[in-house]
């Protein structure tokens, strides 16, 4: 899984923001297959830490794809 999240690549230059760009990264690797079903995501943290973002980036991202049944949230306690 960890190399699948090397895949991920964010242009702070781009049109898109950070948030869009992180989000369609990490569908894009659901989708095809890269991210397995039911694999565990790193910690929010983490994620920001590996592709330095903030932690609301991450989170921001992480939004959509929860709504659209990609992803499940942990819960943070």
């Amino acid at each position: 899984m960890m190399e699948a999240l090397e895949k991920v690549s964010l242009d702070r230059g781009a049109s898109a923001t950070l948030v869009e760009q992180l989000t369609d990264n990490l569908r894009s690797l659901i989708v095809d297959g890269s991210l397995a079903d039911e694999v565990k995501l790193p910690a929010a943290k983490d994620m920001a830490e590996r592709f330095h973002v903030s932690y609301r980036t991450v989170e921001l991202a992480l939004k959509p794809l929860a709504e659209a049944g990609l992803v499940k949230r942990g819960s943070r306690g």
